[in-house]
């Protein structure tokens, strides 16, 4: 089905000679034949049915995410303690192999001296669910229950920073999130963003280490203009990257993009995909999307890593304070030798 397998990864856009955006005419068709009962094919209808019913892709109950707050001990957002709010989104919040990502920038952020909180409970913020065409017919009544969760999270201030691992719920809060009585959601940041801007500002002091690996950049950071950021931080960790396939001057999709990651495509992009970052010879290939995590590690070999950027870069400054403790009690005992040293 060439409607079903279109990834939403805008290729076709960026190469179109005339100008064109095929990629939103394959939306308009999928909505269209939504409306016409046509659409989505069972596969996307299967994989959408979690979300709907219990608020996240895996569908998990609230008290896996609770758990993984819990003992991470990060804080519950308060718009009058804390500067960002802190989504997790339902695939950081509910996957084992995602939830690292979370807990990583969580630590980066105290690191750093964020005031940061996340929210005390959270659904999918429905990207996924409605380019897929899983919940075209209910969008507008889920996109209102997210906003009005987000607004009492936030006590109504819309300007204030919203944070997410994930490009996919940060397009769905700053741009689907709109149209709605109010102001938007005028500062939804990427961690990738996010986090190159603390480096860049010193609060997070990164020990480099050499290493070398493959680079996916993902469709969304991409079309969001931090391809140069997701390379800003891999330079910083002291990662030479290797870009594969025409990415990143044409995205190279992973095959989640679209509603892709809500079942098994036979059009099996993520395996082709995955094809191509194994032939620069690396082991491990970095990311900076969770779908992109996902699918990549499903496609990959038993031998290969797939990791993400807010790891590589916690790994790295999480030596540099070691280091910087480890300096600061030598130099310690060395005060204590000299002061304990006789007079000449």
């Amino acid at each position: 089905d060439v409607l079903a397998t279109c990834t939403q990864c805008r290729a076709c856009d960026v190469v179109c000679p005339v100008g064109n955006r095929p990629s939103k005419a394959g939306l308009e068709i999928r909505g269209r034949m939504t409306f016409e009962g046509l659409y989505p094919v069972p596969g996307i209808s299967d994989g959408a049915a979690p979300a709907i019913g219990t608020g996240n892709l895996f569908g998990e109950a609230p008290s896996t995410r609770a758990a993984l707050v819990e003992e991470n001990q990060m804080p519950i957002y308060n718009h009058q303690e804390h500067d960002v709010l802190f989504v997790l989104g339902c695939q950081g919040a509910n996957s084992p192999d995602l939830q690292p990502i979370i807990t990583a920038t969580a630590r980066l952020l105290e690191a750093a001296g964020v005031r940061y909180g996340v929210p005390a409970e959270e659904s999918c913020w429905g990207e996924a669910l409605v380019h897929g065409g899983g919940l075209m017919e209910d969008w507008p009544f889920w996109k209102l229950e997210r906003i009005e969760e987000l607004d009492t999270a936030l006590g109504g201030d819309r300007k204030r920073t919203i944070l997410t691992i994930c490009p996919h719920c940060k397009d769905s809060i700053g741009t689907q999130y709109t149209g709605v009585e109010g102001d938007p959601f005028s500062t939804v940041r990427s961690h990738v963003d996010f986090l190159a801007e603390l480096v860049r500002d010193g609060k997070l002091a990164v020990e480099a280490k050499a290493e070398e690996m493959a680079v996916h950049h993902p469709c969304k950071v991409i079309h969001n203009d931090e391809t140069a950021l997701l390379d800003e931080l891999l330079e910083v960790s002291g990662v030479t990257a290797y870009t594969a396939g025409k990415s990143p001057n044409i995205p190279s999709c992973c095959g989640g993009g679209g509603g892709g990651f809500l079942w098994d495509s036979p059009a099996k992009v993520n395996r082709d995909r995955w094809d191509q970052l194994a032939e620069t010879g690396q082991k491990t290939t970095v990311t900076s999307c969770p779908g992109c995590r996902r699918m990549l590690d499903v496609a990959k070999t038993e031998d290969a890593t797939v990791t993400d950027i807010a790891n590589v870069l916690y790994e790295r400054v999480h030596a540099a304070r070691a280091a910087k403790a480890a300096a600061k009690l030598a130099s310690g005992s060395n005060e204590d030798q000299d002061e304990s040293s006789p007079s000449s």
